[in-house]
C-alpha cells in the first residue's frame, strides 16, 4: 500500500469519529500525514493504558479479543485507543460502579402486593418512595401478564443483580497482529503481504493539539470530546454494561445520543414497533411504566401503573434489537429527566466489531433460545409461505420439512464464505444476517424471512458471491441440505422435479405474504388487484410471551392479526378462553 492511500485510510477513519465531526478537512488531512506509523510484530499484544496514542489500522489487519471470547478481525480504517489517549483509563476505573451497589431498580409486582399489606412504618426510607401503583385484579394470571411485561420492558436491569463482579471491572482488551501471509482472506496489496506486518497509523493528543492550536477546530474537538465522556462516565457510572472493555463502552458512548424528556412525555409507546429500534439508559430521573389492561370491576380498559423506573434502568433487549418485537408497555417521565440512546443498528455494528461483548448476554441469549424454541411454526408451515414452494403440493412440502434442520447461530458467526461452493438453502426466521464481499466490505443487511443461497441451491450459480455473518446477537435458520433436496424429488416427485430444472431466476429469496391474504375466508371471492392490495399492507410483527396484543375494551388502529407462529391465548373479563 502506498503512503498517499494509506494516509487516505487514516483521514477516512479520522472523519468517521465523533470527536472529529465537524473539524476542518485540511486539518484532519494533516493530522493524518503527521501521523507515525508503527509495525509490531506478528503476536504482540498491544496494551490498553492511559498515554498510549489513538491507534488506526493503516494496511494489514489484527485481532481484537474480548476476555476468552471469539476474536475479530479488524481490518483497515479500525480506530482504537480513545479512552488511553484521553488518559481515562485511571479516572474511569474509580467511576465505574458494580450493578449490586446500584439504587436503580423496577418495582416487582410480587414484592408490590407484598408492600400494599404492609404497614406504612419505615417508608420513608424507600429509594422508591410511595407506592402508588394499581391493578385491575390479583388473579395469577394477570400477576404473570404484569411480570412478563416488566422482564420484557426490562430484561437488564432485572438481571443485574446475577451478575458476577470483581475488582477488576472490565476484561482485557487483547490485540493480536495477523500474520498477512497466511491469513486466507487476501484482501492486501502486495508491499504488505511481502512482509507479513500490520501498519498502525498513531496519533497522541499533543498531535492533536498541535495541529487544532489556534483554531476552531480545537474547539469543536474539545465540545465533542466532553459530550462523548460525559456519555462514557454515566455508562460507567450506572453500570450500563458491566464486565466491557472501556474501549467498547467508548465506543458505544460515541454513537450514542443523550434526549431530554420533561415531565408527563412519552417516552416509549406500547405496541410500537420499527426498524430502526433504540436501546434506552435512564441516565437521571424516574419513569412509571403503565400498561392497557381490562378492569373487571368496570368492564373497561384502562392504562395501570405497573412499575417504576430508576436511573440505569434499560429499556429494551440486546437479544431482540431489529426483530420487530414490539414494546410492551408504555413509559411515562415522572419528572424532567435524560436517557442515554443507542440506536439498534450501531448497537449491532460494536458487537459486530467486538464479537466477545455477546458473552456478556450469553445467559439472556439462552433464555432467548427457549423463547423461540417455543414460539416458531413448524418447518412445514415456514416452507408453504416462501416463494420458492409456495403453492406446490402440500404432501412434497411435508416431506421437504422432514429434512429440514433449525439451527441457531450466535453474534459474528460466518456460515457461508465467499467463493464457498456450499448449495445449503437456509431460510432466516429471526435475527439479521450481514452481507460482506471482499471488494466491497458490507453491502447489506437482511431480515426475517429472507433466503439466503436459492441460486446455487438451484444450479444458477457455482459459487458464493459474498460472505454471510450474523449481525445480531442471535439468528434462528432453517437449513435444507441441497443432496436431501435431489433426494426427494428424485423419489416420487416428477412433476416438481420438472418444475425447479425449468427455474432459469428466483425472487432473490423474499418470503411470499400473499398467501395470508388469499387464505382467509373472510376474502374469498374478492378481486385479484383487492388481494394485491391487501397483501402489500402486511407486515410482521414479534411477540414476546405475556406480550398483549388486542385489549378487550381497548381502542385501537383496527388491525388484523394472523397468528403465523406460536400460540396466543385468549381473554374474556380476565378470565382465559380455551
Amino acid at each position: 500500500m502506498t503512503e498517499s492511500s494509506s494516509e487516505d485510510v487514516v483521514y477516512a477513519a479520522l472523519t468517521s469519529q465523533k470527536l472529529f465531526e465537524g473539524c476542518d478537512p485540511d486539518l484532519l488531512k494533516r493530522l493524518a500525514e503527521q501521523a507515525f506509523s508503527w509495525t509490531p510484530g506478528r503476536g504482540h499484544e498491544i496494551p490498553m493504558r492511559d498515554e498510549m496514542p489513538l491507534m488506526i489500522v493503516a494496511s494489514g489487519e489484527l485481532y481484537v479479543c474480548i476476555g476468552g471470547g471469539p476474536a475479530a478481525t479488524a481490518s483497515t480504517g479500525f480506530v482504537i485507543g480513545f479512552v488511553g489517549m484521553l488518559r481515562l483509563h485511571e479516572t474511569a476505573q474509580k467511576n465505574t460502579r458494580s450493578p449490586a451497589k446500584l439504587g436503580t431498580m423496577v418495582v416487582d409486582v410480587a414484592e408490590l402486593i407484598a408492600q400494599r399489606e404492609e404497614d406504612e412504618e419505615g417508608l420513608e426510607d424507600s429509594p422508591r418512595e410511595s407506592y402508588d401503583f394499581e391493578l385491575p385484579d390479583q388473579s395469577e394470571c394477570t400477576l404473570q401478564m404484569v411480570k412478563d411485561c416488566v422482564h420484557n420492558l426490562c430484561p437488564h436491569t432485572l438481571g443485574l443483580s446475577k451478575v458476577q463482579w470483581s475488582e477488576k471491572s472490565t476484561v482485557p482488551l487483547r490485540m493480536e497482529m495477523v500474520d498477512a501471509l497466511t491469513n486466507q482472506r487476501n484482501i492486501l496489496q502486495i508491499e504488505d503481504a511481502q512482509s507479513g506486518f500490520c501498519k498502525l497509523a498513531c496519533i497522541s493528543l499533543e498531535k492533536i493539539y498541535d495541529v487544532f492550536s489556534m483554531t476552531p477546530s480545537l474547539d469543536t474537538f474539545e465540545s465533542n470530546q466532553l459530550a462523548v465522556t460525559d456519555i462514557f462516565n454515566t455508562l460507567l457510572h450506572l453500570a450500563a454494561f458491566p464486565n466491557v472493555p472501556l474501549e467498547v463502552v467508548w465506543t458505544l458512548a460515541s454513537v450514542s445520543e443523550v434526549r431530554k424528556f420533561s415531565r408527563g412525555e412519552v417516552i416509549v409507546k406500547e405496541g410500537d414497533c420499527a426498524s430502526q429500534e433504540f436501546l434506552l439508559i435512564l441516565a437521571s430521573g424516574s419513569a412509571d411504566v403503565k400498561k392497557i389492561l381490562f378492569d373487571s370491576a368496570v368492564l373497561e380498559a384502562s392504562n395501570f401503573k405497573l412499575a417504576r423506573l430508576y436511573a440505569g434502568a434499560i429499556i429494551g433487549d440486546v437479544c431482540f434489537v431489529e426483530s420487530w418485537v414490539t414494546r410492551p408497555a408504555t413509559v411515562i417521565a415522572r419528572e424532567d429527566l435524560e436517557m442515554i440512546c443507542i440506536p439498534s443498528r450501531r448497537l449491532l455494528e460494536v458487537l459486530s466489531a467486538f464479537p466477545g461483548m455477546a458473552s456478556v448476554y450469553m445467559s439472556r441469549s439462552r433464555e432467548t433460545s427457549l423463547v423461540l424454541q417455543k414460539s416458531l411454526a413448524r418447518p412445514a408451515d415456514v416452507l408453504a409461505g416462501m416463494k420458492l414452494f409456495s403453492g406446490l403440493n402440500p404432501t412434497f412440502i411435508r416431506s421437504l420439512a422432514n429434512i429440514t434442520e433449525r439451527k441457531m447461530n450466535f453474534l459474528g458467526d460466518v456460515f457461508k464464505e465467499e467463493g464457498s461452493t456450499d448449495r445449503t438453502l437456509r431460510l432466516l426466521e429471526f435475527g439479521k444476517v450481514r452481507v460482506e464481499t471482499a471488494q466491497k466490505g458490507y453491502v447489506g443487511m437482511t431480515d426475517a424471512g429472507t433466503v439466503m443461497g436459492e441460486y446455487m441451491f438451484l444450479g444458477l450459480r457455482t459459487t458464493s458471491q459474498a460472505t454471510f455473518r450474523v449481525a445480531t446477537p442471535l439468528v434462528v435458520m432453517l437449513w435444507i441440505s441441497h443432496h436431501s433436496f435431489e433426494n426427494i424429488l428424485s423419489d416420487g416427485y416428477p412433476s416438481e422435479a420438472a418444475y425447479f430444472r425449468s427455474l432459469e431466476k428466483t425472487d432473490r429469496g423474499r418470503e411470499d405474504m400473499s398467501h395470508y391474504a388469499t387464505d382467509l375466508k373472510l376474502f374469498h371471492g374478492c378481486g385479484r388487484s383487492f388481494i394485491e392490495a391487501i397483501s402489500a399492507g402486511i407486515c410482521r410483527r414479534s411477540y414476546k410471551p405475556g406480550q398483549t396484543i388486542v385489549i378487550q375494551k381497548a381502542i385501537d388502529t383496527g388491525s388484523l392479526f394472523l397468528v403465523t407462529t406460536g400460540k396466543a391465548s385468549a381473554m374474556i373479563d380476565g378470565k382465559v378462553v380455551e
